[in-house]
């Protein structure tokens, strides 16, 4: 599957602008972009590591707002508070805001992000957001709450041994590539 050009002369934030200012598209509002993460605390042997889970929230004036994931089992998921979190404490971070709606979000991310497509290692919650601050925001999701994911994805062995062996890859992810998925919609924002 081919990638956009790729066109380094343009920071990522300035190219975004200037296709969202493309002819045809109206929408003109608001929306605060908040990135929540929580970690979750792994432990195999006398090896103590950090994973972490990912998620979206955004603020519309007079909407409720919604939190966006992916989901192992249902996919893409949109929920009112923090539910995808569940009991764990929660670091909110303010990313900005944007002129991309909740359903824009969502019809630009479904197609990718389907039912049965999870991958603990290649295609995750951490992966879904940090596609969604490129749609959002022309941003990428900060490399530490990634470092598990980057690491299991160069040696899947040894998240098998460390999961005892209950990881195995997700055949439905295989044609999903994050970073060409990125360079994509940095480069070629659709007119929604």
């Amino acid at each position: 599957r081919p990638c956009a050009k790729d066109h380094t002369s343009a920071s990522p934030r300035r190219v975004v602008e200037q296709l969202r200012r493309q002819p045809g598209r109206t929408a003109q509002v608001s929306v605060q972009v908040e990135l929540v993460v929580s970690e979750i605390k792994l432990v195999s042997g006398l090896l103590p590591l950090k994973a972490y889970h990912s998620s979206i929230v955004l603020r519309q004036s007079g909407v409720e707002s919604k939190e966006y994931w992916f989901d192992e089992k249902l996919g893409l998921v949109k929920g009112s508070g923090l539910v995808s979190h569940k009991d764990r404490v929660t670091q909110r971070i303010q990313m900005g805001h944007t002129d991309v709606t909740g359903s824009e979000l969502e019809n630009k991310m479904y197609p990718h992000f389907l039912m049965g497509s999870y991958d603990l290692l290649r295609k995750n919650c951490n992966s879904f957001t940090d596609a969604a601050l490129v749609v959002l925001l022309g941003s990428r999701l900060d490399a530490r709450f990634r470092q598990l994911d980057r690491l299991g994805a160069l040696f899947p062995e040894l998240i098998s041994k460390l999961s005892g062996g209950r990881y195995c890859p997700n055949p439905e992810a295989d044609d999903f590539d994050l970073e060409c998925f990125c360079r994509e919609n940095l480069l070629q924002l659709p007119s929604f």
